[in-house]
C-alpha cells in the first residue's frame, strides 16, 4: 500500500523540472503519465472496483464474433461497446486495463500541456486528489472526466462545437458528464467576487435544507433513474472537509482575477467551471455519493487552478512550495480516509 506515497514523493523530488524550459516540462509530464498508465494498466484486481470490472469483462461482455448483446451490469452503452471491441481483440485483462488507462491518460496529459502553467504541479494535484480513486477504481468516470478536461481547451479557444462533441462522447462513457453539457450554455456568465460568495452561500443553504427530502428520494431508488442509486445517508454532509477545501480554492481563484487572468489560459472558463462544481458539491452535500460524482467532474479543474495560485505568492518559489505543502496534506488525508483496499497494489503479469 505504500507504493502510492513512494510515487508521490518521487514526483515531488523531481518537480523542480517545472522551472525548466516548457518543452522539458511537457516531456517529463508525459513520462510521468506513461509510467502511471502502465502502473494502472497492470494492476490486476488491485483496488475496490477492479474486480467488478474484471468480472464484467470476463462474464458479461460479448465479442463481435460471439454477439449476444448482453450488457449485464453496464450502465452506459459507450463503455460496454468499447469493452466489446477490446474483448474482440484480446480477452486479456491487462490489455483491457492498459487500453482504458491509455485513453484516460492521453486527454489529461494534453489538457495539462495546453492549460496548466506548471504542468508537473498540475499532475501532482491529480495524483494527490484523484488518481487512486479514479484511474485505479472508477475507470468510467476517469475516462469521461479526462475527455472533459481536454474539451475545456476548445471553450478557451472559442470553439464551442468541438467542446459539445467531446462532451457528448464523454456522456456515453459516464452519464455524469451531462453536467458539462449544461455548463456549455452558461460558461460565459460574468462572475464577481461578491456574486461568487453569494452563490456559494445560497448553495450551502439549499444543500442543508435538502436533508429533509433525501428520505423521499431514497424511496425511488429502484426506479429507472440510475443516478438515484448513489443516494445514501452514509456521508459527512456539510461537515465534509473537501467542501471547505473547494470553497477556499474557489474564492482564492476568483479573488485574484486581475493577477491570474493574464497568466492562466481560459481563466474565466476554468473559474466558472470550478465555481459550478463547488455549488453542486454544496447543493448535494446531504445526498451521499451523488454529490461527489457530479461535483468531481469540474473539481478536476484544480489541475489548472492550484498551479496558477502559485502566482499569488511572491517569490514564486515560495508559492510553489506552499502549494506542494497543501497538496501533501490533501494526499495524506486521502491516504488516511480511504479503505486499505484502495491502496493495495500487486503487479499482474
Amino acid at each position: 500500500m505504500y507504493i502510492y506515497p513512494i510515487i508521490y514523493c518521487g514526483i515531488i523530488l523531481t518537480c523542480w523540472i517545472d522551472f525548466a524550459k516548457k518543452s522539458n516540462r511537457i516531456i517529463y509530464v508525459y513520462f510521468i503519465g506513461i509510467f502511471l498508465l502502465f502502473f494502472a494498466g497492470i494492476r490486476g484486481s488491485a483496488g475496490v472496483d477492479s474486480i467488478v470490472y474484471i468480472k464484467l469483462y470476463n462474464n458479461s461482455t460479448d465479442t463481435i464474433w460471439d454477439w449476444k448483446n448482453l450488457k449485464r451490469g453496464y450502465a452506459e452503452p459507450g463503455f460496454y461497446y468499447l469493452s466489446v471491441i477490446l474483448k474482440s481483440i484480446s480477452n486479456d485483462v491487462n490489455f483491457y486495463f492498459l487500453f482504458i488507462s491509455f485513453v484516460s491518460m492521453l486527454p489529461l496529459l494534453k489538457a495539462l500541456s495546453k492549460l496548466s502553467v506548471y504542468p508537473i504541479l498540475g499532475f501532482i494535484v491529480y495524483f494527490a486528489r484523484f488518481f487512486p480513486a479514479r484511474n485505479m477504481n472508477q475507470i468510467r468516470a476517469a475516462l469521461a472526466i479526462a475527455i472533459i478536461m481536454y474539451a475545456i481547451k476548445f471553450l478557451a479557444e472559442d470553439k464551442p462545437r468541438k467542446y459539445f462533441l467531446l462532451v457528448l462522447l464523454a456522456m456515453i462513457f459516464h452519464l455524469s458528464a451531462i453536467i458539462a453539457l449544461f455548463f456549455g450554455f452558461i460558461y460565459r456568465i460574468k462572475i464577481s467576487f461578491p456574486l461568487a460568495v453569494f452563490l456559494l452561500l445560497i448553495s450551502a443553504a439549499v444543500g442543508v435544507s435538502t436533508q429533509a427530502i433525501v428520505p423521499i428520494l431514497l424511496g425511488f431508488r429502484s426506479s429507472s433513474l440510475a443516478f438515484l442509486g448513489y443516494l445514501s445517508y452514509g456521508n459527512l454532509g456539510i461537515n465534509n472537509p473537501v467542501i471547505y477545501y473547494q470553497i477556499f480554492l474557489c474564492l482564492f481563484f476568483v479573488f485574484f482575477e486581475k493577477r491570474l487572468a493574464p497568466i492562466q489560459k481560459g481563466y474565466y472558463i476554468i473559474r466558472n467551471a470550478y465555481l459550478f462544481s463547488t455549488m453542486i458539491l454544496l447543493l448535494t452535500a446531504n445526498m451521499g455519493v451523488i454529490g461527489g460524482r457530479l461535483a468531481t467532474l469540474f473539481a478536476t479543474c484544480e489541475i489548472f487552478i492550484v498551479p496558477a495560485l502559485v502566482f499569488t505568492i511572491r517569490p514564486r518559489i515560495v508559492g510553489y512550495i506552499a502549494m506542494i505543502f497543501l497538496l501533501s496534506i490533501i494526499f495524506y488525508l486521502n491516504f488516511e480516509k480511504m479503505l486499505p483496499e484502495f491502496w493495495e497494489y500487486k503487479i499482474n503479469l
